[in-house]
């Protein structure tokens, strides 16, 4: 077993750690893979050559965003504050929405994004690149499918630039700060969703497909414990294993989780003089880990059962406390 998969590693009280054997990997499976039984499973086929140019970046960079639909005006800071944008991209290939934070302090690019709907002239966006089961539906998405316009400003979607770090040219880091007026979710609930979430793989010579089941909880309040020295830097940030702690009361709650740092913003100038042993409070948003992906697929005919493990996820750091 790879050092960076445990099985169900959360240290939670004996209820909870019976509740990831009771609905853990083995009891989806039950159901086949495919045949749509057991709790609406989402299920998305993903290029394997998009996931070894992305399972080490923290960011994508999108330059043909077609938008369909924005929001008027970004959701109230009670609702998280952000500016949805449903759109279009052959560069990603899924249907893509893309969110900016704190976008209240961006008027000039909310009307930029407005007035671009139904456009043929793309907006060019990047932004940390999100695979997250939280709106997938029923249908299963298959990377490079033709992808229809989108009639909402959240269609079902699983993949988003969120948040996002540039539009149109203007970088935007300075949106990945604290959302006032936000009541974060507590990192004891979102983590024991996360890992007890069930996950199948398929592996084929140029796909890889995966089930899991709905997933929200973004924007979660937790601590971080580094692992290690934060030395693993890329061209748009770092990344470090870190364990997950409550941030109230310190107790651990996941033991080894690979967490995100965008290069140029506010927590990436924190973290970066920091130490193996060193702990801050953060607020983090999910997504599937893509290097734990192609690592299981690398390691599935010497090792059948990791195409069963669990939920392979990974954090985006969006501020520090």
């Amino acid at each position: 077993m790879s050092p960076i998969e445990k099985g169900c590693r959360a240290v939670w009280s004996f209820s909870l750690v019976a509740l990831c054997i009771v609905v853990g990997p083995a009891a989806f499976a039950q159901g086949g893979f495919g045949d749509g039984r057991g709790s609406a499973p989402i299920e998305v086929t993903l290029n394997n050559s998009f996931i070894e140019a992305h399972k080490n970046r923290a960011t994508a960079d999108v330059a043909d965003f077609l938008v369909d639909l924005a929001h008027d005006r970004p959701n109230p800071p009670s609702k998280d504050g952000d500016l949805h944008v449903a759109g279009r991209s052959a560069t990603i290939g899924l249907p893509l929405v893309v969110e900016l934070m704190n976008a209240k302090t961006k008027k000039p690019l909310v009307d930029l994004l407005n007035a671009r709907e139904g456009s043929p002239d793309p907006v060019p966006l990047s932004g940390a690149w999100r695979l997250w089961p939280e709106h997938g539906g029923l249908d299963p998405q298959v990377q490079g499918d033709p992808v229809s316009p989108a009639t909402t400003t959240n269609p079902e979607h699983v993949f988003e630039l969120h948040p996002v770090t540039k539009v149109n040219g203007q970088a935007v880091l300075d949106t990945l700060k604290e959302i006032d007026g936000f009541t974060y979710k507590s990192a004891e609930d979102a983590f024991q969703r996360y890992e007890s979430a069930p996950f199948q793989l398929r592996c084929d010579s140029d796909t890889t497909t995966f089930r899991t089941k709905m997933i929200g909880y973004n924007y979660v309040d937790f601590e971080v414990e580094l692992l290690e020295d934060p030395t693993h830097v890329v061209a748009d940030g770092l990344s470090l294993f870190a364990n997950v702690r409550d941030p109230d009361d310190g107790e651990l709650l996941v033991y080894k989780r690979r967490v995100w740092f965008v290069k140029g913003s506010g927590p990436y100038a924190v973290v970066a003089p920091l130490k193996a042993g060193d702990r801050i409070r953060v607020v983090g948003i999910p997504r599937i880990n893509l290097s734990l992906i192609s690592w299981r697929c690398a390691n599935a005919e010497r090792r059948p059962d990791v195409l069963q493990w669990a939920l392979p996820y990974e954090l985006v750091i969006v501020d520090t406390e």
